[in-house]
């Protein structure tokens, strides 16, 4: 059975101890990637044309208005992307199209190259804000910054990718990651990490030069995965396997399919961790001898490691176009609401049950992969049961009200929570309720559920919410309450975990600063330049359409420039959000996250676009590591090209107007 074959099993094992199996077999039954090592040498061998059609240029392309419409190629897409490397079908193929049609997708392809494909899902990009320009914003008055108008913003935020770009690419090139302060790289599984997180943030922005010389590496001999580490099998997916599959469906891959031979050699290097008595992978293999085994502090998997894979290796299926079916065991197990604890046995698959029931390090994005491998799978009907009754149990068991102003948080359930307290890693949850909201789920608590439906009536009144109160109300809360553990802060950075008054806690002032409801311990004041809280900005304002995520989101990343750039290149996380600045610089930790470049800086690009044909909902689902991955409609893959197509169809008026055309 292949490593995919596992990841499936394995959510749906999880999901079934955890009382919230399905009984759909759209879940049930699925392809698996046969690990075969002769499968690198069939994607993208047989040459392929220019993206731009005979007759046109890349600058052509780009100047084609209506007024010239008769003099613009008619650009297929067919071939690239999710479709790249498919034999006898040239990229550059003219296909029949309505005319408006034809030059607006020419019009507005901000991203075709002359050697790899025309970006799919990616409009024209801004030019990015020059150094003046960030100066100014920085230190503008309150009143004028809160006025700059989105496009304003998005370039800013352009300038700001590029300028953690060119910091990790002038002093750390190739290591994992970037020590700016003291310009240096940083190792950890030496395969280029920062360069494969950020290299489809580079396509979206369209920093080209940029995304050339990051595909170019990872297609060469250099990036190869072999080194005498522990590679934590959850992280090797999320930002490797996910951020490879992600670039070759956006058209970042090169003629003759690289990086997606990369990331099926990834695969394999990580199928041993899955040789398990139950498919639950161990969390570490060494790349180098393919031993799989767990970290010295635990001999148990994590909820969130285990039950977090399933999407980068479906869409690894996808792109390879290998399939086989397999039917996971649905054996009945105990209910807890739907909610598992964080520690899982992989020889059992038992849970610890004295393991923390939580929404950060350790559980978070389990939840958040019921909704989107539903999503993922082409959403079909009662997949999504498992992620509604799950909510229903965070709901119940999982958030909690501060005591003084009301401030609605998630956390851990009350068994585990010392101190009432949230990490920043929950701030993926108003995100996740958003987005579920958007595919038409969480209208009522409870599921119809008699029973359900008067335990989610208790935990909204204790919450302080209103009886009808939606998925969408509680996210408008909990991203609220995120957003003040920025603003709150002198530094306005939120701190790594926040904690919140509780009038039963005892002299909480001996051990927390405050600021209102808001407790920071001295321990947890870092920032590490973390994406959950502008995650949950887009997905909200992408939803609602309302200002106030943006300008929160706009907040924020002021905040980072102001205390996290280094000037020589790069971001560093800040050591203490709550040090005034008045007072002096603020101390920085000399580490630039890849996830910063990855993610952070992504959605808060996308938090600035209009563009409806950016990436749109209907054709693309993120993982947890920001890489996005094409929906499967029915369970295979439609074509990602034909689904931006009608969307960008549908939007004809709308995209033409914003481009000016």
């Amino acid at each position: 059975m292949g490593a995919r074959t596992w990841t499936l099993a394995v959510l749906l094992l999880l999901q079934i101890v955890a009382g919230t199996g399905s009984d759909d077999p759209a879940l049930r039954d699925a392809g698996t990637l046969a690990l075969d090592p002769h499968v690198a040498d069939g994607p993208g061998e047989t040459p392929h044309e220019s993206p731009v059609a005979e007759g046109g240029t890349v600058g052509a392309a780009r100047r084609c208005t209506p007024e010239n419409a008769s003099r613009c190629p008619a650009v297929s897409l067919e071939g690239v992307g999710a479709e790249s490397g498919a034999a006898g079908t040239p990229r550059g193929t003219p296909s029949p199209r309505p005319r408006d049609l034809a030059w607006l997708l020419d019009a507005t392809a901000g991203h075709r190259r002359e050697d790899w494909s025309a970006g799919l899902g990616l409009s024209s990009p801004p030019t990015p804000a020059d150094d003046d320009e960030l100066e100014r914003l920085r230190w503008m008055p309150k009143a004028e910054f809160r006025a700059v108008p989105a496009d304003r913003r998005r370039a800013a935020v352009a300038a700001s990718v590029r300028h953690a770009w060119r910091g990790y690419r002038d002093h750390a090139w190739p290591a994992d990651e970037l020590a700016p302060v003291s310009r240096r790289g940083i190792e950890w599984l030496d395969v280029g990490l920062t360069i494969v997180d950020a290299l489809d943030t580079l396509l979206v922005v369209g920093l080209d030069e940029e995304a050339r010389e990051a595909r170019d590496w990872l297609a060469s001999p250099a990036m190869r995965f072999d080194a005498d580490r522990n590679a934590n099998v959850f992280e090797s997916t999320i930002r490797v396997l996910g951020g490879l599959v992600a670039a070759h469906n956006l058209g970042g891959d090169t003629v003759g399919g690289h990086l997606l031979a990369k990331a099926l050699d990834l695969a394999e290097k990580l199928a041993p961790a899955f040789k398990t008595k139950t498919g639950i992978p161990i969390m570490d293999v060494n790349f180098r001898t393919g031993d799989p085994h767990q970290p010295k502090w635990t001999q148990k998997s994590s909820l969130s490691e285990a039950g977090t894979l399933v999407l980068e290796w479906e869409a690894l299926e996808e792109a390879l176009r290998r399939a086989e079916n397999v039917t996971a065991d649905d054996t009945a197990g105990p209910h807890h609401d739907g909610l598992p604890p964080s520690q899982v046995s992989c020889e059992t698959a038992q849970f610890d049950r004295r393991s923390a029931i939580t929404l950060g390090a350790r559980g978070d994005s389990y939840y958040e992969y019921l909704l989107k491998h539903w999503i993922h799978s082409g959403r079909p009907a009662g997949g999504e049961a498992a992620y509604l009754q799950a909510m229903d149990g965070v709901l119940m068991h999982l958030l909690h009200r501060s005591s003084g102003e009301g401030e609605v948080f998630g956390g851990y359930a009350a068994r585990d929570a010392d101190e009432p307290g949230q990490d920043h890693l929950a701030c993926f949850l108003p995100g996740l309720l958003a987005l579920g909201h958007g595919e038409g789920l969480g209208r009522r608590w409870g599921g119809g559920d008699a029973a359900r439906e008067a335990a989610a009536a208790r935990a909204l009144n204790r919450l302080g919410l209103d009886a009808n109160a939606t998925h969408l109300d509680v996210a408008r809360e909990l991203a609220r309450t995120c957003v003040q553990t920025y603003a709150r802060m002198p530094t306005g950075l939120a701190p790594e975990i926040a904690h919140f008054l509780n009038k039963n806690a005892k002299n909480p002032k001996a051990r927390f600063v405050g600021y209102g409801d808001v407790l920071v311990k001295g321990s947890d004041a870092h920032n590490l330049l973390r994406p959950e809280t502008i995650e949950s900005l887009w997905a909200l304002w992408r939803v609602t359409g309302e200002e106030e995520w943006r300008d929160a989101g706009w907040e924020m990343w002021r905040a980072w420039e102001r205390h996290a750039r280094v000037d020589t290149g790069g971001y560093a996380s800040v050591d203490n959000v709550t040090q005034a600045p008045e007072k002096g610089p603020i101390k920085r930790i000399d580490k630039m996250e890849s996830f910063w470049l990855g993610e952070t800086l992504k959605y808060l690009y996308l938090l600035f676009s209009d563009d409806p044909s950016l990436l749109p909902a209907e054709c693309f689902v993120f993982n947890t590591e920001a890489h996005p991955l094409p929906v499967m409609p029915g369970g295979t893959s439609e074509g990602l090209r034909r689904c931006v197509e009608r969307v960008v169809s549908e939007n004809v008026e709308a995209i033409a107007t914003q481009h000016g055309l």
